[in-house]
């Protein structure tokens, strides 16, 4: 009965809570657990890539967007080109693109755009 051990604390830590010394190291002891924790936290966040911001910056290729003003000939904005999925065209059953143009997936649609000026060469709706 006369003993200041509190039941709660892990093996190992002090246990005179009487002396201020104890009291610093109890605080020390809870911050470099506190510390480890966060660490393996951020950690293990970076591992996954972050996935809450980049859920958020998720588009979905795949849904068709009617965009009329791509035609041939017709420059793609460049934000519409920084979120196509490069493709291989191989997997996709198109034709072989001519030396500087890519085959591009967004909104439904497989476009061949030169990738130096973006100039829209074919758009073909996905079925």
């Amino acid at each position: 009965m006369g003993s200041s051990r509190v039941a709660d604390r892990p093996t190992g830590t002090p246990n005179n809570a009487a002396s201020s010394g104890s009291i610093v190291a109890w605080e020390e002891f809870l911050m470099k657990k506190l510390h480890s924790a966060l660490a393996l936290a951020i950690l293990s966040t970076s591992l996954m890539g972050g996935g809450v911001a980049l859920a958020q910056d998720h588009h979905d290729n795949h849904a068709y967007v009617e965009h009329k003003e791509w035609k041939r000939g017709a420059a793609i904005r460049r934000e519409d080109w920084d979120r196509a999925e490069k493709i291989d065209y191989h997997q996709y059953h198109l034709n072989a693109p001519p030396r500087g143009y890519e085959w591009r997936m967004v909104d439904g649609q497989y476009i061949l755009v030169n990738s130096s000026n973006f100039q829209i060469r074919t758009v073909i709706r996905i079925p």
